[in-house]
């Protein structure tokens, strides 16, 4: 057996036999002889590391999930075998050591769990080598189990609460031995072979922090804290030390058992502000933390940037745990100024991956000022040099092009939400020193001030004088051969103007500014630069959209209007949506109709010819034309009450050149589905708009769907349900007839072969519950039309997709219970005459479907249907439930003869539907294991 299970291992790591040895090692762990297997392997010392590890990690598991099952005589042997093994392994390689690190851990804990045993025989292990030199690999060993311990505390298996207190408390108890031992060697004189387990020590620490390290313990056990802050300044040990500190001095107090006020008021205050000696401790803690600043510098200097990068991690980790207290100002305590202003300090060091970790607590400070209704008058000197910092940080060296890298554009995106924080602290002030560094007449500086408006352009006063000089100021550069030298200004100067597009539109008077800045935008729509052009061209539609009612009055808009049109084929297709959509928005607006229509034939036309001119070159970018078709019929700009004054002639007309484009298209390329759903799109889009003028494109839009070529997908019938919806009408019956007969002959043959196309079957019935209440007459032949989808229904019962389900069942109750299908003779004397024939298989899957619910929309709607079956078939029903429920173990192995009749009498006999409604949930929770069957007694009376 061991041999065989070697031969496995080694074939893992050999890539033979995979699935057999993988299959085979899976049963063996799970075996009760893998514990003397596992010791046996091990006890091998000539096998291979790999073996050995692998073994120690079924061991391991065997540890966590199976101690349980062992007898007390066989725990002692296991536990003294894995503590002999893992001290006469601790110079194994190191994955294996880690392993037996764990294991070691597990037994300590495992033994812990089953008598009150303490740790002093793993101190005393530790303290009769600590003299000898060649002991080192020893003590690192024992002190990384001590420090795995608490780890392996939240993952092994402790039973009962009490178990779990009761070994919580004899750590804790142990926590002074832990603190002495790596107390001890951190004291000991620095040499190159401490250094591993200095670094250890401290870690033990870190990892200690649970069971009493905490800011009271450093305060009182000066020499610790003295070590750690020491040590952060140490290359070796730097971020050792820093993790401790900082997650000690990084923790907001919280109270689980406190009430929500309770909880949200203790989270709201300082760490620091609860100890008990309050005082002393925040002294003594700002003392330290701002004591670092001069060993910062000098680690900056000296470009030793882990150090900084920890001391870094420390003070934001602190300051934003304790930002309750660093809000209150410094007329509260000194050490607040220094330990902003070294916020500040770091926020500016030219080593942007060592500020940006700092950046984020401005946004944290400036929310704590706000919601705390602190002073920010005392802050805004504060944020001033902040936002001078920021300007200087995010400004491109123009003489180091490498400089504009990924941690730069990092630096950049995390900068812009603490510019929003600053702007709420600055309000106008903000503007009034953007205006100062715009003047600077340094290019990389404007750009970089355009950057620092431009992403707080959502929060930034609304100031009209200032915000007109800045945006002329803006325009005036366009001229200035220097600014075009600076990587990203015409991104930033086009993306200006589209942030401020709302600007124009709530300063009316200002349209020649708009002009101005939509004439620069369309000159770099045409830029080979992919971001530049982009950027322009989506900041050309947010302006349009945004003083499309003061551009569509003015004469300025045809000029506007051609240049536009002139530099379409110059522009990326993607580029020209937003131009479109910039255009369109505009013209639906021109109050004239004539007007509207004469930019729209000027505009629908060329987009037109592209597209064919693509299909006749079977050009690639044959979707992105289309979509700028569609485009022209996006009113997502336009209010409720210019969209409902749409004129319906134009909408028509503008159609009409679309089916030109269709009527193209559809005999070459009706075989490839991306472009046959663009196409569909852009007949959803007109189809939508144009309400119940549909009817005069019913025709055409008909001979699309039953094209035998195109498939069922979801925006066929998306188009379908909108056109059914807004045409139906007597006139249009026949037509509208046709329309649904070829939507049926496409998609049932499709759902017969596979129904796991989720959307389509949900669009499908949607549509189907629409179409079949709008019938105003029912003739034979809608009944076979009508009944295919029934069954198509029924079989969708139990799909697990909500949304599948929910659109079936609200389907069948409009089928059986609309008020106005019933109306029809003939429509009574068929559903009738089909609930006998599918009355049984109807039953059967709904009450299958109520057992397998999770969802109460569903629930209701199964319960809903089910009730209303009864109350209207009664006269049958006793038969059909007999029926359904004579088979074995239907709904669920607690249904015997006896509790049957009684399901039976209880459904016939509840007529109010809320009680019926709870019986109904109790039978899916009996069916699941959830209620036992007495329940149902109680329906009985």
């Amino acid at each position: 057996r061991m041999e065989n299970v070697i031969k496995a291992i080694e074939s893992l790591y050999t890539g033979t036999n995979i699935a057999e040895a993988n299959q085979y090692l899976y049963e063996f762990s799970s075996s009760n002889h893998a514990w003397n297997v596992c010791q046996g392997i091990l006890s091998n010392q000539s096998l291979a590391t790999q073996v050995h590890f692998f073994t120690a990690t079924i061991l391991t598991t065997k540890l966590r999930d199976d101690w349980d099952t062992l007898e007390s005589s066989e725990k002692s042997l296991i536990a003294e075998f894995v503590l002999n093994y893992s001290m006469n392994n601790i110079n194994a390689p190191h994955a294996l050591k880690e392993k037996l690190i764990t294991m070691l851990s597990i037994i300590i804990l495992l033994n812990l769990k089953e008598s009150d045993t303490s740790l002093i025989p793993l101190f005393n292990r530790y303290r009769d080598c600590v003299n000898s030199p060649e002991c080192i690999n020893i003590r690192c060993f024992i002190l990384k189990v001590m420090a795995r311990l608490i780890e392996e505390f939240d993952r092994v298996d402790i039973g009962s609460y009490s178990n779990w207190k009761r070994i919580d408390t004899i750590l804790k108890n142990e926590l002074p031995g832990v603190l002495e031992i790596s107390i001890d060697v951190l004291l000991q004189d620095d040499s190159e072979n401490l250094i591993e387990i200095k670094n250890i020590a401290l870690n033990c620490i870190h990892d200690w922090k649970p069971m009493g390290i905490d800011v009271e313990f450093l305060i009182n056990h000066p020499q610790i804290l003295n070590v750690l802050f020491e040590y952060i300044y140490h290359d070796s040990y730097s971020t050792s030390a820093g993790n401790v500190l900082t997650r000690i001095l990084s923790v907001r107090p919280t109270n689980e058992k406190s009430s929500g006020f309770q909880s949200a008021l203790s989270a709201s205050k300082s760490v620091l502000s609860l100890c008990k000696d309050s005082e002393r401790v925040i002294k003594t803690i700002f003392n330290k933390i701002t004591g670092l600043r001069r060993r910062y510098d000098l680690a900056l200097k000296e470009e030793r940037l882990l150090v900084c990068r920890n001391i870094a991690v420390l003070l934001y980790g602190f300051s934003e745990s304790n930002v309750s207290l660093l809000s209150k100002g410094w007329n509260h305590l000194n050490q607040i100024y220094e330990t902003l202003d070294f916020l500040a300090t770091i926020s500016n060091s030219p080593k942007k991956e060592i500020s940006i970790l700092v950046i984020p607590f401005w946004s944290v400070l400036e929310k704590e000022i706000n919601n705390t209704n602190s002073n920010p008058e005392v802050y805004i000197p504060l944020y001033q040099s902040l936002l001078r910092i920021f300007v200087m940080q995010c400004t491109i060296n123009t003489h180091d092009q490498n400089q504009i890298s990924e941690l730069f554009m990092e630096f950049r995106s995390v900068s812009a939400w603490s510019l929003k924080s600053i702007v709420s602290m600055l309000g106008m002030s903000y503007l009034e020193i953007m205006h100062e560094l715009m003047n600077t007449n340094v290019p990389n500086i404007i750009e970089s001030a355009i950057f620092c408006v431009r992403t707080v352009s959502g929060r930034i006063p609304n100031d009209e004088t200032s915000m007109k000089y800045l945006i002329q100021r803006v325009l005036d550069l366009r001229s200035d051969p220097k600014t075009h030298s600076v990587p990203f200004f015409t991104q930033s100067s086009t993306r200006f103007f589209g942030d401020f597009s709302k600007w124009f539109s709530f300063n009316a008077n200002e349209i020649e500014l708009a002009y101005k800045a939509i004439i620069y935008l369309l000159d770099n729509v045409t830029s080979t630069d992919s971001d530049i052009s982009f950027c322009a061209a989506l900041s050309f539609k947010n302006i349009c959209s945004d003083c499309r009612s003061a551009i569509s009055r003015s004469n300025e808009f045809y000029g506007l209007f051609e240049k536009s049109i002139s530099i379409f084929g110059s522009t990326n297709p993607m580029d020209r949506i937003q131009l479109v959509k910039g255009l369109v928005s505009i013209i639906y607006t021109i109050p004239s109709l004539d007007i509207q229509s004469n930019y729209f034939q000027k505009l629908i036309i060329p987009l037109c010819n592209e597209v064919i001119a693509h299909v006749q070159s079977n050009a690639d970018t044959l979707i992105p034309s289309l979509q700028n078709i569609k485009a022209i019929f996006n009113v997502s700009s336009l209010s409720d009450e210019e969209i409902l004054g749409l004129d319906q002639n134009l909408l028509l007309n503008l159609y009409g050149e679309v089916y030109k484009l269709v009527a193209v298209i559809m005999p070459v390329k009706s075989n490839d589905e991306d472009i046959v759903e663009a196409i569909l799109e852009i007949l959803i889009s007109i189809a939508s708009l144009m309400e119940y003028s549909c009817g005069n494109i019913l025709n055409s839009i008909t001979e699309i769907v039953i094209n035998p070529v195109i498939s069922p997908n979801p925006k066929l019938i998306q188009l379908c349900t909108i056109i059914y919806g807004y045409s139906y009408n007597e006139q249009y019956l026949p037509t509208l007839k046709l329309l649904l007969n070829g939507l049926v002959t496409k998609c049932i043959p499709k759902f017969q072969q596979e129904m796991e196309d989720y959307n389509l079957l949900t669009s499908y019935f949607k549509f189907f519950k629409q179409a079949v209440t709008n019938y105003p007459t029912i003739t034979a032949e809608d009944i076979n039309v009508i009944n295919s989808s029934i069954e198509l229904g029924l079989q969708s019962l139990n799909i697990p997709e909500k949304e599948v389900v929910v659109a079936v069942l609200s389907y069948l109750d409009i089928i059986f219970f609309s008020e106005t299908l019933l109306q029809n003779e003939l429509w009574v004397i068929f559903i009738s005459n089909l609930f006998m024939q599918i009355g049984v298989s109807f039953i059967h899957g709904i009450i299958q479907a109520i057992i397998f619910c999770g969802f109460p929309r569903i629930l209701d709607l199964e319960a809903s249907l089910l009730f209303k079956l009864i109350q209207r078939h009664r006269n049958v029903m006793p038969e059909l439930l007999t029926t359904v429920l004579e088979a074995e173990n239907f709904p669920s192995p607690q249904f015997d003869h006896r509790y049957k009749e009684h399901f039976i009498t209880i459904m016939l006999n509840l007529t109010a539907y809320r009680r019926f409604k709870a019986m109904i949930k109790d039978v899916r929770d009996v069916c699941n294991g959830e209620q036992t069957i007495d329940v149902l007694i109680s329906y009985m009376m």
